[in-house]
């Protein structure tokens, strides 16, 4: 088998153009245009809508410097630094400093406080299929049940988006990182 194990040099598809819905919701919300990867998933405009209501249906009532904590995290298990480079510049317009996300990157949790120490310890158990009932106890205290389905969610969400970014070999959009920022 030819091309086995060997990385595609750009996207393994054009970029298609994403419905009508999405760019006027990024309009409206003063968004730049879609994403690379957004716009490889286009592909499929009704897997990308319903992608799009998955997640902001998620979102919706989760802090979003909860929801940018276990995107990172997941991203860094990952290993997708298309992800971790959209998101950087997200969490730290929420707060986050360029020393909490390196340490982050770097699994240093010292910065980071016994809350989002245990988000992390969850998201790396979800990641692993390795979560017990203690910790499942414990996120269920800290997050309540709808939270802590929402986060769940989103760690499985953004894997399979990271998976995606990979296969489609989507580059990284102009003007964002990977692992090396902030």
């Amino acid at each position: 088998m030819s091309g086995v194990g060997t990385v595609a040099s750009g996207p393994r598809l054009p970029y298609a153009e994403v419905t009508a819905e999405e760019a006027e919701r990024r309009r409206r919300e003063g968004r730049r245009q879609a994403p690379n990867l957004q716009r490889a998933i286009a592909h499929a405009p009704q897997v990308a809508q319903n992608q799009a209501a998955l997640l902001w249906s998620i979102l919706d009532g989760l802090d979003p410097r909860l929801a940018e904590l276990v995107i990172l995290q997941q991203g860094l298990l990952n290993e997708n630094g298309y992800c971790w480079g959209h998101h950087v510049p997200v969490a730290e317009d929420l707060g986050y400093t360029p020393e909490q996300i390196r340490a982050l990157r770097d699994r240093d949790l010292s910065l980071l406080d016994d809350d989002e120490r245990r988000v992390i310890e969850y998201v790396n158990a979800v990641m692993a299929r390795t979560v017990n009932d203690e910790l499942f106890a414990a996120m269920r205290r800290q997050l309540g049940d709808e939270r802590l389905v929402k986060v769940t969610l989103l760690v499985g969400l953004y894997t399979m988006i990271n998976m995606a970014q990979s296969a489609m070999n989507v580059p990284q959009d102009e003007g964002f990182g990977g692992f090396e920022c902030p």
